[in-house]
């Protein structure tokens, strides 16, 4: 018994120095709007808000997480009539955004880098919470509330897994229908254990595009799924 606990006590103390040498590492993001150029780690250390017209968080290199740690991302006050964007990646590959909000933005975050990776996010009261416009892209494990379209899909390849999607309106009009997953463009997209309520449209593959989904549950949604093809436990 000694002995183990003694192990357990080693390990446990190599976790709390693994997150605090984490955290002594990643560059602070203390306002915005500004631009980040380097390879690296990232966070935030407080809540931001971003107040005038254009992009809060813009990416021009390769290899970069930005590790919200819980906090939030606000565009105040909104406007309908502007181009504002949270985060754009560019064309840079292999960005990972993670762990926070970001909320009232036209654009939550445009992604045109392949091997774009948005994870643990919540996305609230934006117009179009994500948009991933390049092959090979994650999106997995996030909450989207109040969208028009909670992610939407161009780049061959994207995996869109176990998400929560609460719509803003079911029946508006052509620029203001709720769509909860829209693979708009691209090839092979995979669709997995999503939670969809409150749109117009679920899961909806665009002519010309492909994919499939699966083990997706809908609740208040017009049209659950439309194109693609479906594998099995869709209700």
């Amino acid at each position: 018994m000694r002995i183990q606990r003694t192990i357990v006590m080693a390990v446990g103390a190599a976790l709390l120095l693994s997150g605090a040498a984490y955290a002594q590492t990643c560059t602070p993001i203390t306002s915005v709007p500004t631009t980040i150029s380097n390879s690296g780690v990232y966070c935030l250390t407080a809540n931001l808000t971003f107040t005038g017209y254009g992009t809060a968080i813009t990416i021009t290199n390769n290899a970069i997480l930005i590790d919200f740690n819980g906090y939030r991302l606000l565009n105040s006050p909104p406007s309908p009539s502007y181009l504002n964007v949270g985060i754009d990646i560019g064309d840079d590959k292999n960005v990972t955004i993670r762990n926070g909000l970001i909320s009232d933005f036209n654009f939550g975050i445009l992604a045109s880098g392949r091997a774009a990776v948005v994870e643990d996010m919540q996305f609230s009261e934006n117009d179009v919470s994500v948009v991933l416009y390049n092959g090979e892209a994650i999106f997995r494990r996030n909450f989207c509330r109040r969208s028009i379209s909670c992610v939407t899909v161009w780049g061959d390849h994207a995996k869109i897994v176990d998400n929560d999607v609460v719509g803003r309106v079911i029946g508006g009009n052509i620029y203001n229908m709720g769509v909860g997953i829209d693979i708009a463009g691209g090839q092979h997209a995979l669709v997995q254990g999503n939670r969809l309520s409150r749109l117009d449209n679920g899961i909806y593959f665009h002519n010309g595009t492909s994919g499939k989904f699966r083990d997706t549950m809908t609740a208040n949604v017009t049209v659950p799924f439309t194109g693609g093809t479906n594998i099995g436990n869709n209700n």
